[in-house]
C-alpha cells in the first residue's frame, strides 16, 4: 500500500489484480486499526483517496521482514537451484492468473506462455 499511497480504491484494485470491494473491505479494517485514512480528492469530490497514517507507513518494514523469514523457513530444504525454479514457476502462475483476471479465456486459448 505504501507505494500506492493517495490512490483510489479502484486504482489499488487494478494494481493488485483484486476487486474494488476487496480493497474497500481491507481499507475498512486498516482504517479501524488506525493505519489508513480516507480523504476526498481535491479536484473531484466524488473520488476517495486512501492515505496511510504514520503507523501505516511504519508497517511495511516489519511485514516484509516477516515475509522473508517465512519464505526462508518454507524453502529451507530446497537447494538454491530448486528455489530459483520455484520462484520462476510461481511467477509464471502469477502472470497466468493475472491474465485470467483481464478477461475470459476461450476454448483452446492458454493463459500460460
Amino acid at each position: 500500500m505504501s507505494e500506492r499511497d493517495g490512490s483510489t480504491p479502484g486504482e489499488v484494485a487494478t494494481a493488485l489484480n483484486v476487486t474494488t470491494p476487496t480493497v474497500v473491505e481491507t481499507a475498512d479494517r486498516m482504517t479501524a486499526a488506525g493505519l489508513l485514512i480516507r480523504r476526498r480528492d481535491d479536484r473531484d469530490n466524488r473520488l476517495v483517496r486512501l492515505r496511510l497514517t504514520d503507523a501505516g507507513r511504519a508497517l511495511p518494514e516489519p511485514v516484509e521482514s516477516e515475509r522473508q523469514l517465512i519464505e526462508e523457513r518454507v524453502t529451507a530444504d530446497l537447494t538454491e537451484t530448486e528455489r530459483e525454479s520455484l520462484l520462476k514457476a510461481l511467477a509464471k502462475i502469477h502472470r497466468a492468473a493475472s491474465g485470467l483476471l483481464n478477461g475470459p479465456i476461450g476454448k483452446g486459448d492458454s493463459a500460460i506462455t
